[in-house]
């Protein structure tokens, strides 16, 4: 029995939905803790693997919330918490955050109440690896509002028993008091649905005057591949975009990072962490990088100073980047149906190169190649072994140096856009593969403009150049 004051019941709101497994051992790990009035509430969000009947079976002691609808994190806690301040007694109860894949200690319990007694604060814990308790994952959370930047602290001094310079505490883990909820108010489920909640109610509860500690007697082990700690990787599509702008199980979610930013920051900061939020959803799509790059752009031609001449500048750029965006898709397009059978560009004598030319790409060729030099971006082109050797190299050659993809289709194949490494005649060879034109018809077009250039500034015709310009065009036109 442990020695702690037992006044005071913890009502420990675990929100579940599915994943059973986790909720036994979470239920199990609360049977085992030493502090004595511990009433558990399960606030179950429509789970579809029988989560409610089998844990009223198993657990008669703990009580069950269910809902028609599925709730998420913020409206299953919200759920439980509201029957915890209708049976709690508010000026001695503790209402505990917890998720169930988490697991903790026997002593979790008694130790947070004492600390959060001692100190008159939320008190959270350090989380730790449940595969390897010696790696901390969270010893404080802080926002850097300067930023909007949310750093986690992950080392601890020797003889360090815990922060309380935190700005925030994680919804895993954290002991609140009862009256400090009746004072701020429940999770804000309407506005912040699943992510962001705990920082936004924490955030409430901090500017209330409750100071924030984590302490460090105690740990609080998670499975971190289940539990949300792990960073969302990059998305390379449109759909993987969208799903980390937009989707409820997106911890960058931009709709509740615009919510957050509007209730809390710094009414000063607020416009500026606005726009840069725009920024950077703009930048996690498939066009986001060269979008950035244009504004890059527009900025160092304006020298950051005239915003309206960069504003009027980008205006100018993006059509002609959208042009290029468009003009990559019909290529991808192209590709995909010769590859499964639908074109066949045997049968059209005009597609010199069958990979990269298709009739919209080549009516779009020029434009791409005119956004390309204007936001300064290099367009990969398209080769094969007779025009290597019409500069020097081939395939091999350029396929061991990492110059070209060695994937290829009918003999052709994509120079990557890596500039190391590129001597002139690879410069040259590029430029002649990402022509709109084969080499042969450039140079016959350019002769013949200089020819007629030359008979309209001689005061006689010279014979011999008027019967080449006709030769010359003629041939290529």
């Amino acid at each position: 029995m442990s020695t702690v004051e037992a006044s005071g019941t913890v009502f420990v709101v675990i929100p579940v939905f599915n994943r059973l497994h986790f909720t036994r051992a979470c239920l199990g790990a609360l049977q085992r803790q030493t502090y004595p009035n511990v009433t558990v509430i399960v606030a179950d969000g429509s789970s579809t693997d029988g989560t409610p009947e089998i844990v009223r079976r198993d657990y008669p002691e703990v009580i069950v919330l269910t809902s028609d609808v599925e709730l998420w994190w913020s409206g299953a806690t919200a759920m439980g918490v509201n029957h915890a301040m209708g049976r709690g007694n508010s000026d001695r109860d503790f209402v505990l955050f917890l998720n169930n894949d988490t697991e903790i200690p026997d002593d979790y319990i008694a130790t947070l109440v004492r600390v959060a007694r001692s100190r008159g604060a939320a008190v959270g814990a350090k989380v730790v690896d449940v595969r390897n308790p010696a790696c901390c994952l969270d010893a404080g959370e802080y926002i850097d509002w300067e930023n909007y930047q949310f750093p986690v602290k992950t080392t601890i001094a020797d003889g360090e028993l815990g922060c309380g310079n935190v700005d925030v505490l994680p919804g895993r883990g954290s002991l609140i008091p009862l009256d400090v909820i009746g004072r701020v108010g429940n999770i804000a489920a309407d506005k912040f649905p699943h992510y962001i909640a705990d920082y936004e109610f924490f955030t409430r509860v901090k500017r209330s005057g409750v100071p924030l500690y984590v302490t460090y007697e105690t740990a609080i082990l998670a499975h971190i591949d289940a539990t949300g700690i792990l960073p969302e990787p990059a998305p390379t599509t449109w759909r993987s975009a969208w799903n980390q702008l937009f989707s409820r199980r997106s911890m960058g979610n931009v709709v509740d990072h615009w919510r957050f930013i509007h209730r809390h920051a710094p009414a000063h900061l607020r416009s500026r962490h606005k726009r840069r939020l725009i920024w950077r959803s703009v930048g996690i799509t498939p066009i986001g990088p060269a979008i950035i790059r244009v504004q890059r752009l527009c900025s160092m031609v304006t020298g950051g100073a005239g915003r309206r001449r960069s504003i009027i500048l980008g205006i100018v750029l993006y059509p002609l980047l959208l042009a290029r965006y468009l003009v990559q898709q019909i290529f991808f397009l192209t590709v995909l149906l010769c590859r499964i059978g639908f074109v066949d560009f045997d049968s059209h004598p005009r597609y010199e190169r069958g990979l990269l030319l298709s009739a919209a790409q080549q009516k779009c060729k020029p434009v791409f190649l005119l956004a390309c030099a204007l936001i300064n971006l290099r367009t990969p082109g398209c080769v094969n072994e007779t025009l290597c050797q019409r500069f020097g190299t081939s395939l091999d050659c350029l396929i061991r140096r990492g110059l070209i993809d060695p994937r290829g289709f009918a003999g052709w194949h994509l120079m990557r856009d890596t500039p190391a490494g590129w001597s002139l005649p690879i410069m040259r060879l590029r430029f002649a593969a990402a022509a709109p034109f084969p080499p042969s018809a450039r140079r016959a077009r350019l002769k013949a403009y200089l020819i007629r250039r030359r008979l309209r500034s001689a005061t006689v015709a010279e014979p011999v150049a008027a019967d080449i310009v006709p030769a010359a065009t003629a041939r290529h036109v």
